[in-house]
């Protein structure tokens, strides 16, 4: 089935707009993760039961926020299905916009790699704990576009029409999201896609990056909105472990080369030791830091409506 986008516009607008601090929240931040890391969820390996309980609770979240169904989707499940009888489940939320018919698409995975010896690792497993939580990757970035629906649903002054999605099965080689652009009718109506990854744990030099392709006009935009709002210079700078080839790791790969901007930012080390390892925990999260680099991001955003 290809996938024709179709979201009711707006009514009307907010007379004026309300800062992303002002609606965004730690206390939200860390429910999120804490939920969808919590050892009662085993590790979200796609397709498990476990998977399907975080599903329902980004499904739960856009619906209390006002974050709409697309008409294709109207019980916001986009599901396919996977290698070994395992299905996928991507999970779907728009904010229209008054002005455009064209998407902004802010996306981020929610599912992991389970416990003990899955199908998709064998190691780093301890005497007491087998269970790869999985609270920075990626419950924080989950956390983040959430927190950034809920703040978009309430303003309701996008020019564009923005979906929120949690993808599945990123970790079998981002096969939820390919699947979501090998069946949309009309790719071309996507400007952009910002995928958000690992924000939760900053390196050394405590910035975001970003990996992917996007002209450097929109990060000099989206460094401008910061700046103007927060007076950092430089919130979002160009991929420091180019070595690492992080433009071909997550979400974001699968829209390269098929929208004119599709990009990740991240703010932890793909060196991180905590990195696909038990030890990836609520507790080794900086919410602080969380919480800021998610009020930056949904002031960037506002650069696709000027």
């Amino acid at each position: 089935m290809k996938i024709v986008l179709f979201v009711f516009q707006l009514l009307s607008l907010n007379a004026f707009s309300q800062n992303a601090d002002s609606i965004i929240s730690k206390a939200s931040l860390y429910n999120t993760v804490s939920f969808l890391s919590s050892d009662s969820l085993k590790g979200r390996l796609t397709g498990s039961l476990s998977s399907t309980i975080a599903a329902n609770f980004i499904k739960e979240y856009f619906k209390e926020n006002n974050v709409r169904p697309i008409s294709v989707f109207p019980d916001y499940y986009d599901s396919f299905k996977l290698p070994r009888n395992i299905q996928g489940l991507n999970v779907i939320g728009a904010v229209p916009g008054y002005g455009s018919d064209s998407l902004i698409i802010i996306s981020a995975h929610y599912d992991h790699i389970g416990k003990g010896k899955t199908y998709l690792t064998q190691k780093d497993t301890k005497k007491n704990d087998d269970i790869y939580n999985g609270a920075n990757d990626n419950a924080t970035g989950v956390a983040a576009m959430l927190e950034i629906a809920k703040y978009y649903a309430v303003n309701r002054q996008n020019y564009y029409t923005i979906l929120f999605v949690a993808f599945s099965a990123e970790e079998l080689g981002m096969i939820g999201s390919a699947h979501f652009i090998n069946n949309m009718e009309n790719p071309g109506v996507i400007k952009a896609v910002i995928n958000l990854e690992m924000l939760g744990r900053p390196d050394n030099t405590k910035q975001c990056f970003y990996a992917g392709i996007v002209s450097p006009k929109i990060i000099r935009g989206f460094n401008k909105n910061v700046k103007k709002n927060y007076k950092q210079r430089n919130f979002l700078v160009e991929d420091i472990y180019p070595e690492q080839k992080l433009d071909l790791r997550s979400d974001h790969y699968s829209f390269m080369y098929k929208v004119p901007a599709a990009f990740t930012i991240m703010a932890t080390s793909p060196y991180d030791e905590h990195y696909h390892s038990v030890t990836d925990e609520v507790a080794t999260i900086d919410f602080d830091f969380l919480l800021e680099v998610t009020n930056k991001i949904a002031t960037c955003i506002k650069y696709f409506g000027n």
